[in-house]
């Protein structure tokens, strides 16, 4: 038996061409991490995606374009142990299949991974996706002029908790950060392989984490911090997201973030997004100074 992974409509077509190939019973394992509309996947799958993926990437300033293959990962093995199967396949390509199958070996290195070609793979994500000509969030037309816009994030603890006084999931931040800074040209950038990626929600969760981080961790921890977040992000794109050093690294990142407290205002213009005056908490460390503007360039 295989289970084989996937996004879209065209996953049941290719079910059933591997089952013709192979000879083998195929179960399909569709994925949805909030990048199809109008559904956008269940509540229960991107809540988890972003607790357990994105709120990791955000406390550790990391941009990174490969966080939905991990939770697919995971899943995959869940799934063939509950069927029974000895082998999974997957969509990804190139770097996505490199890192798919570090992962696979990490977790389940008995399963046989198979690379299916043209199985769309679940890289649209409430992350972010590699833009296309029908962008699910709508950037401005080039020339198009609109007017700056602020927003206000609040952070407990190293947590998105609040988007303009109003209390949200960190699920929840990113969907309306998506809108709201995409709407501004804000979140496109440029990939390692010439590809480009849109996530402009993550870039403003960053940008503010990264803004309240500098007012309120002790300097040599930030210093040290900074380092880390360096080698979190290596690690990611490189597939390895389950090994020893990553999970390390998490505890520290998560220790980290027990004084990053406190509201950070962004500025949404002109493809960027700016942190003005982040106020950390009384609670914060009291001899460290506040930051000076941070800009990070979509």
């Amino acid at each position: 038996m295989i289970v084989l992974a996937g996004a879209g409509g065209e996953l049941t077509f290719a079910a059933a061409k591997l089952a013709e190939e192979t000879g083998a019973e195929v179960v399909t394992l569709a994925v949805d991490l909030g990048g199809h509309p109008p559904a956008g996947g269940s509540i229960r799958d991107v809540t988890a995606f972003a607790d357990d993926h994105c709120l990791p990437a955000i406390q550790a300033n990391a941009l990174v374009t490969g966080l939905a293959w991990p939770a697919v990962v995971r899943r995959l093995a869940d799934a063939a142990r509950r069927h029974g199967a000895t082998t999974v396949a997957h969509g990804y390509t190139g770097r996505g299949e490199r890192r798919f199958a570090a992962g696979m070996a990490a977790v389940a290195p008995d399963l046989r991974v198979l690379a299916v070609p043209g199985v769309p793979a679940a890289e649209r994500t409430l992350w972010g996706y590699v833009a296309e000509p029908a962008d699910r969030w709508r950037f401005p037309a080039d020339g198009e002029f609109l007017a700056p816009e602020e927003v206000t994030v609040t952070f407990d603890s190293g947590v998105p908790v609040a988007v303009d006084g109003e209390t949200v999931s960190v699920a929840g931040a990113l969907r309306r950060l998506n809108r709201r800074a995409a709407a501004q040209g804000a979140g496109k950038y440029r990939t390692e392989d010439g590809r480009t990626f849109a996530a402009p929600g993550a870039l403003a969760l960053v940008t503010a984490h990264r803004a309240l981080e500098s007012g309120t961790l002790e300097p040599a921890l930030a210093r040290f911090k900074r380092q880390v977040d360096r080698e979190w992000t290596t690690l990611v794109r490189d597939g390895q997201w389950f090994s020893p050093l990553k999970h390390a690294l998490d505890s520290f990142v998560a220790e980290a973030q027990e004084t990053v407290s406190g509201e950070v205002r962004l500025l949404l213009h002109d493809g960027r997004v700016t942190a003005l005056d982040p106020r950390a908490d009384e609670t914060a460390a009291e001899h460290v100074a506040r930051p000076g503007r941070i800009t990070a360039q979509a």
